[in-house]
């Protein structure tokens, strides 16, 4: 009886020995670093714990971690999500978006084995604000005014360090459009196909032909559109081939679906090699187009203007749709203007803009100035004679409201970029009389004014800080 008993004490003191005691303190000194549009550093000092539990929200943490559990890097808990595990005192965070709030606990722990406590109360706490689109300087030696201002913005954007067509996966994939996620109890990496939405898991590291389905780079304007050379395949071998402005990540079949035909919206009944948000099929025309998913068509469009203003003139060749080559012919430039006004330029293109523009070195002019369209004619690249658009760059008020009003003249519909960050209180709208209309609201960034008569108005947005005033015309 007495060894039996004595056996159970030194068990019961083994236990106690190999149990982790709660560290004394948690970390201290969270400091944030490279602080950019996708991506922040982030470091500590340690308080002698023997590792760190790192997790991130956009809203403020309640998260408290259990004792003997086990947290994995990706792993999303209540919307909180573990960034980093382990004994370091520096991370980073990406896939994240521009000008947005980002809160960050670190939560102290020991541990031995299955054994692991952490201390929970008090954690080391702070939040960050990533960096907002920017184009500082850009645009300083443009005049919006001028009659070469077509031109003149070609001159400036066609100017750009070329990426080898080869590193799209080492640069935007690896740096931006990977995340980390849980399958299976283990960390894993994953990406989004930009047509279908579909999400690719895999271990890592990324390899276009690592695991099914496959994933390919996608030239959203047709290679074949623009190979006034003949260039063929070869195409990647020049800047128009390799541009990341027109890149796009997407699954190997989407791409095969989509070769090189028009976008457009598919009225008939769906092909069988449409796949989740990406359809092709016959539109009113009966002519076969493919349309990506809802919230890409406004970057698609985007795109496309991009590159006919960016590569215009080269090799002495209109860049226009008129002029373009294959089935460009059958693309509805109104489809494109349609899927521009309709999905403005969001976070995420906004953010995707500035990292390329980080390792490009250029920018893209209709997602810094979405209202730009209304100056120009893309189907020969073009500045419209009717041209009444003001960025505002040279009296610094590219950020005010009646710069972000859009499409002008409008058919009905009046879009306003990053509108409610500005705090609306009202809306005012008077015709040229200076008698006011009435029962204007703003929904989803956008005014209807489809029961105004046709002409032109003066619209004033009323703020808790300033008044907004732009002309527009109604056609």
């Amino acid at each position: 009886m007495i060894k039996k008993s004595l056996f159970l004490i030194l068990s019961l003191v083994a236990g106690l020995a190999m149990a982790q005691t709660e560290p004394v303190s948690q970390p201290s000194s969270l400091n944030f670093s490279s602080i950019k549009t996708y991506r922040v550093s982030v470091s500590f000092s340690s308080a002698g714990a023997g590792g760190h539990l790192v997790v991130m929200s956009k809203n403020p943490i309640t998260f408290m971690p259990l004792d003997n559990t086990a947290y994995l890097k990706g792993q999303v808990i209540n919307g909180v999500k573990v960034v980093s595990v382990g004994a370091g005192t520096f991370t980073f965070f990406k896939n994240l978006l521009q000008n947005n709030l980002y809160h960050i606990a670190v939560f102290a722990y020991n541990e031995q084995g299955v054994n692991i406590n952490y201390k929970s109360d008090n954690p080391l706490t702070g939040s960050v604000t990533t960096a907002s689109a920017s184009f500082g300087n850009y645009y300083n030696g443009i005049d919006f005014n001028s009659s070469n201002l077509v031109s003149n913005l070609t001159s400036l954007i066609q100017a750009h360090t070329m990426i080898d067509y080869g590193q799209f996966d080492e640069t935007i994939i690896a740096n931006f459009y990977e995340a980390d996620t849980i399958v299976g109890g283990i960390t894993q990496k994953y990406i989004i196909c930009q047509y279908s939405g579909e999400h690719k898991v895999y271990t890592g590291p990324f390899s276009y032909q690592g695991s099914t389905p496959y994933y390919s780079r996608e030239h959203r304007v047709a290679k074949s559109w623009y190979d006034f050379t003949g260039l063929g395949g070869s195409i990647t071998g020049v800047p128009e081939g390799n541009d990341i402005h027109s890149l796009e990540l997407v699954q190997n079949d989407v791409n095969s679906s989509r070769s090189n035909n028009p976008f457009g919206e598919v009225t008939g009944n769906p092909w069988s090699n449409s796949y989740l948000e990406f359809i092709i099929g016959k539109d009113y025309r009966d002519i076969l187009v493919v349309e990506p998913m809802e919230n890409r068509k406004g970057d698609v469009a985007r795109a496309h203007f991009y590159m006919m203003l960016a590569y215009n003139g080269k090799y002495g060749q209109n860049w226009g749709l008129d002029n373009m080559l294959t089935l460009s012919q059958s693309q509805e430039m109104q489809v494109l203007l349609d899927w521009h006004y309709n999905d403005p330029p969001d976070d995420f293109e906004k953010t995707r803009h500035e990292f390329v523009y980080e390792i490009q070195g250029n920018r893209n002019p209709l997602i810094d100035f979405p209202q730009l369209v209304d100056c120009m004619d893309f189907r020969d690249v073009s500045k419209q004679a009717s041209c009444d658009v003001n960025v505002g760059i040279a009296t610094n008020l590219a950020n005010e409201f009646g710069t972000f009003i859009y499409p002008n003249p409008s058919t009905g519909i009046l879009y306003m970029q990053d509108a409610k960050a500005k705090d609306v209180k009202a809306i005012h709208i008077f015709n040229m009389l200076g008698v006011e209309q009435s029962n204007f609201s703003l929904e989803n960034d956008s005014i209807n004014v489809e029961q105004l008569n046709k002409g032109l108005y003066i619209i004033s947005i009323e703020t808790n800080k300033k008044n907004y005033i732009s002309k527009f015309q109604l056609k």
